[in-house]
């Protein structure tokens, strides 16, 4: 039996609630008006490089290619997404305002592809409470 996880953003305090602090809040929080303020959050069910449990709206850091004499390792990021269509949790590679991929003139890597847990990603934040690194580095 698959246990699914959860955890909620408080937008009004700009905090993540993980699941066991959500399941000891008072019912009346959620059932009540106050259910606007918060965003849940399902995880992903794996984790990434550091043991660290991926959710939807995670940011991660997945290296596109290795280092060479003649250049540096490149890293993409993507958004834990998940694919209604097909069923599946994938890795969206943010845009900008124009449509274009934030990092620069790379898109592909795991863009659209089911994710995989032998994959070697790292959650550097989430689109809640870091959406900064959803920028261009030159963007302001």
């Amino acid at each position: 039996m698959i246990i699914k996880k959860f955890k909620a953003f408080d937008i009004k305090n700009n905090e993540m609630i993980p699941m066991d602090r959500l399941l000891r809040l008072p019912l009346g929080i959620f059932v009540s008006k106050n259910i606007k303020n918060f965003i849940f959050i399902q995880c992903a069910g794996f984790e990434d490089k550091n043991n660290k449990e991926v959710y939807y709206g995670d940011i991660i850091k997945y290296k596109y290619a290795e280092e060479t004499s003649l250049s540096e390792a490149i890293y993409l990021k993507y958004v834990i997404s998940w694919d209604d269509l097909n069923h599946k949790w994938y890795g969206r590679q943010p845009r900008d305002k124009d449509g274009n991929t934030i990092d620069r003139i790379y898109s592909g890597g795991i863009a659209g592809q089911q994710l995989n847990k032998n994959w070697k990603i790292e959650v550097i934040g989430n689109k809640y409470q870091n959406p900064e690194l959803l920028k261009r580095i030159n963007e302001k």
